[in-house]
């Protein structure tokens, strides 16, 4: 952004450099766009950006994981998520603050 304001203030626009500094970040952003969650008093959906949108109860959780977590801070990168039926899928929880997973197994603690 700074280069991007430089560059129009000066009166000669560098677009190549103006383009190399803020396409990995709006590219960053659509990525981190197709992924969203939404905790409700008796569900939750999970959506991600080259898979299904996954829906369930609470009640149908068999079993929540973290199957690897950040070295230093212990937040959870990845998961998995078993349901009653046997069905399961992964949940990428590096794109989704700490309180989500809390919030998560919380749900799916009291509703045990």
């Amino acid at each position: 952004m700074l280069w991007a304001y430089a560059s129009l203030k000066s009166g000669t626009v560098q677009v190549t450099a103006i383009l190399v500094c803020l396409l990995p970040g709006l590219l960053f952003a659509f990525w981190l766009r197709g992924f969203a969650m939404e905790l409700h008093t008796d569900s939750f959906l999970y959506r991600s950006r080259f898979r299904k949108t996954h829906a369930a109860l609470y009640r149908d959780i068999a079993e929540l994981t973290v199957s690897a977590a950040a070295p230093l801070t212990g937040n959870p990168l990845r998961g998995y998520l078993k349901l009653n039926s046997g069905d399961s899928f992964s949940i990428n929880w590096k794109v989704f603050p700490r309180e989500a997973h809390d919030a998560l197994s919380q749900h799916v603690r009291a509703a045990v």
